[in-house]
C-alpha cells in the first residue's frame, strides 16, 4: 500500500489537522483501528513544516518494535517509506536512526525502546525537538517524563509530542500522571499548551473496507474483554 491510497475520514483529517498547531497529540484506540498510522502521517506531516535541523525520538516498547512499527509501518506506511529516499537509515550516537532531508533541514528520528525502567537513559543529555510514542500505555514513566525534558528548550511551536495507546483502565499512570493532567490543565487554563486527543476504533480505519472490519469482527470472541 502507498501513502497515496490511504483515504482519510473526517475524525482522522481532523485530529492530524489539529496536531500541526497542538502540542501533546494522543490517539487512543483498539487493535486495527488505524491509529498508529495516522499517527505516523501527523508525525511526518509535522516533520515538513519543521524549519531547523533537529532530533526526534521514536519510541516503542523494544528498539525492534520501534523500527518496525514507526519506522517501517505496517503494510509499508511509515516514516521512511513517506520520505522516501529522502529518508536513509544511519547511525546517530550510537543509535540507530533515519537521517531525513526535508525543507532544506537535516531532521534526525532516532529508534529506542520504552518499556524498561532504565529505558530513559537511552536518550538522557539528548536536546530534540519532539518525540512519538507508539503503545504508550506500557511506557515506563520515567522514559515519558525523559522525553517530556528533553524537549523542553525546544521552539514553542516545534516541540510536539505524538502518542498512541489501547485504552486501558482509568487508573492507569499513562491517564492519571500525564494524560488527564494535560486536559485537565487546558480545560482549566492553567497551560498555554493545546491537547489534541480523540479515540477512535476499527470503524475508523481509513484504510480498511467495511467488508474487512465485518470479517475482522466476526472473527474476535464475543466473550472477550
Amino acid at each position: 500500500m502507498k501513502w497515496s491510497d490511504i483515504k482519510m475520514n473526517k475524525k482522522y483529517k481532523t485530529w492530524v489537522l489539529k496536531s500541526l498547531h497542538s502540542t501533546y497529540n494522543v490517539l487512543e484506540g483498539g487493535v486495527r483501528s488505524g491509529k498508529t498510522t495516522v499517527m505516523v502521517l501527523a508525525f511526518c506531516k509535522y516533520l515538513e513544516t519543521v524549519d531547523i535541523d533537529g532530533l526526534h525520538i521514536a519510541s516503542a516498547e523494544s528498539i525492534s518494535l520501534a523500527k518496525a512499527i514507526l519506522m517501517e509501518g505496517g503494510n509499508g506506511l511509515g516514516i521512511k517509506n513517506y520520505f522516501g529516499e529522502k529518508a536513509v537509515e544511519k547511525q546517530y550516537k550510537g543509535k540507530d536512526a533515519l537521517e531525513i532531508s526535508v525543507n532544506g533541514t537535516t531532521q534526525h528520528v532516532i529508534f529506542v525502546g520504552h518499556k524498561k525502567s532504565n529505558s530513559w537513559q537511552s536518550i538522557r543529555g539528548l536536546t530534540a525537538l519532539s518525540s512519538i510514542m507508539t503503545e504508550a500505555s506500557v511506557a515506563h514513566s520515567s522514559f515519558i517524563r525523559e522525553t517530556l525534558a528533553r524537549t523542553m528548550s525546544a521552539p514553542s511551536h516545534l516541540r510536539k509530542k505524538f502518542l498512541d495507546l489501547n485504552p486501558t483502565v482509568a487508573q492507569a499512570r499513562i491517564y492519571t500522571e500525564f494524560i488527564d493532567v494535560w486536559i485537565d490543565k487546558q480545560d482549566k487554563g492553567e497551560s498555554l499548551i493545546r491537547v489534541n486527543f480523540d479515540t477512535v476504533s476499527i470503524f475508523d480505519n481509513p484504510s480498511m473496507t467495511r467488508e474487512q472490519i465485518e470479517r475482522e469482527l466476526s472473527l474476535e470472541d464475543p466473550d472477550s474483554t
